[in-house]
C-alpha cells in the first residue's frame, strides 16, 4: 500500500515556481545608509538666464536614512556683471537679477538607482554609485536689505515670500548696472544628484537642478526659469 503520509504537503509545480525561493541583495561597496552624518564643500555655477555671472561656494551636511537623505547647505553667491550687462545699462532697459547674497538650501533626495561600478582603468578601486532624484527649497538672505528695518519689520521680512519696498530700496547700493532687483526671497528647485562613494568614506557628487516656478505667485519673482550645476566633495562618517 503506497505511503500517503505527506500527501497534504504536496504542491503543484506551478505553485512552487511562483513562490519566493530567496531574496536578492543590494551590491554594496560602501554602505552610505549606515553613516550618521556626511559633511563637505560645495561649488556651483547658477544660471538665471540673464546677462550676469554667478559663482557659488559653501558647506553642506547630509543625514542619510534607509530610503532618503536630507541635506542642508549654506553658501555665498558672488554675482558680477558682464559686457552685455554693461551695454544694457546704457539703455533704458533693465534685467531682473539678484546682487551677491547668502543662500540656505534644504534638499531631500530619493535614490533611484545604485550599484558597484569598476572604473577604467582597472587600477582605480571599485566605487559605490548612487543616482537620486532631488527636491530642494532655497531661502535667499540679503544682509544689506535689513538696514533701517525695525524689529517688527525684520521679523516680518524673515518669513515674507518677497522683499518689501523698503528692503529693495536698501539694496540699491548693491545693485549692479543694468540690474532690476528681483523680489523673490525663496524658491523651489528639482533635479538629479549622482554620488560616488569610495570605501574609505570619501565621496564626491554632481547635482543638476532646475527652477520650479510653483512659488512665483507668492514671491513675485521674475526669474521663473534657470538651472544650476554643482560639484561637491565630502566625507561620510
Amino acid at each position: 500500500m503506497p505511503d500517503r503520509s505527506i500527501e497534504s504537503h504536496r504542491s503543484a509545480v506551478d505553485a512552487l515556481i511562483d513562490r519566493a525561493v530567496g531574496r536578492t541583495s543590494r551590491a554594496i561597496r560602501y554602505d552610505w545608509r549606515r553613516s550618521p552624518v556626511q559633511v563637505g564643500l560645495i561649488g556651483a555655477l547658477p544660471a538665471e538666464l540673464n546677462n550676469y555671472d554667478a559663482l557659488t561656494a559653501g558647506v553642506f551636511a547630509r543625514i542619510p536614512t534607509r530610503h532618503v537623505f536630507y541635506e542642508l547647505a549654506l553658501s555665498y553667491v558672488w554675482v558680477s556683471g558682464s559686457e552685455s550687462s554693461e551695454r544694457l545699462s546704457l539703455t533704458p532697459y533693465r534685467q531682473p537679477a539678484r546682487p551677491s547674497h547668502i543662500q540656505l538650501d534644504f534638499a531631500v533626495g530619493v535614490p533611484l538607482a545604485e550599484g558597484v561600478i569598476t572604473p577604467m582603468p582597472g587600477a582605480l578601486p571599485a566605487v559605490q554609485l548612487v543616482f537620486s532624484g532631488v527636491g530642494q527649497f532655497r531661502y535667499l538672505i540679503h544682509p544689506g536689505a535689513w538696514d533701517g528695518l525695525t524689529f517688527t519689520e525684520g521679523l516680518r521680512a524673515v518669513v515674507a515670500g518677497r522683499l518689501s519696498d523698503k528692503e529693495l530700496a536698501s539694496l540699491e547700493d548693491d545693485r549692479l548696472p543694468g540690474m532690476e532687483l528681483d523680489s523673490g526671497r525663496y524658491a523651489l528647485w528639482a533635479g538629479f544628484n549622482t554620488d560616488v562613494y569610495f570605501q574609505s568614506g570619501f565621496f564626491f557628487a554632481q547635482k543638476t537642478i532646475f527652477a520650479v516656478p510653483l512659488l512665483a505667485p507668492a514671491t513675485g519673482t521674475a526669474l521663473f526659469f534657470g538651472f544650476e550645476l554643482s560639484l561637491s566633495a565630502g566625507f561620510s562618517f
